[in-house]
């Protein structure tokens, strides 16, 4: 459930460090890393995270407006909120769904123990998907780029369900 290379650690959504509130779907998914995507579509949903380290990234899906909606979530690090990536003009370009997109990326931080909090902020037919949060767990100097994630490019053309 989780992988780690060069000091970033990826947690696949199933990883059990990371903790949903009650009302979040899971779905099987052959797009997504490991096979899986945890997705909220009511407002107030939370997922959180802690972690030792000093960056951390949320990857997600996003999809056509008009099936998943354009969902919106609050990212806070230490209680402290942080503009989320806006990556919708990605889903216009496909039809289904696309994923390893980056839902959030945190600023780099002192090294220590963080916590990750994320909130959905809007109701159905909006979609939050969450594929994998990844962290630097090491005390470099160099940080993390979502562009490290090209590895796991993934796109469909069909409902990622089954």
């Amino acid at each position: 459930m989780g992988a780690s290379s060069n000091s970033v650690v990826v947690l696949d959504d199933r990883d059990p460090r990371i903790v949903y509130s009650a009302g979040w779907g899971l779905n099987q998914s052959s797009i997504a890393y490991d096979g899986t995507l945890h997705k909220a579509t009511e407002q107030g949903l939370t997922a959180s995270l802690q972690y030792t380290g000093m960056q951390v990234i949320v990857m997600g899906c996003v999809g056509e407006a008009s099936v998943y909606g354009q969902a919106t979530a609050s990212y806070a690090v230490d209680g402290k909120g942080y503009e989320a990536t806006n990556n919708f003009a990605l889903a216009s370009n496909f039809a289904t769904l696309s994923c390893n997109v980056t839902l959030f990326m945190s600023p780099t931080l002192p090294y220590g123990q963080h916590t990750l909090e994320i909130t959905m902020d809007s109701d159905p037919p909006n979609t939050l998907w969450i594929d994998f949060i990844s962290y630097q767990s090491a005390n470099v100097t160099v940080p993390i780029q979502s562009s490290q994630y090209a590895i796991f490019p993934q796109y469909c053309t069909s409902p990622p369900f089954h």
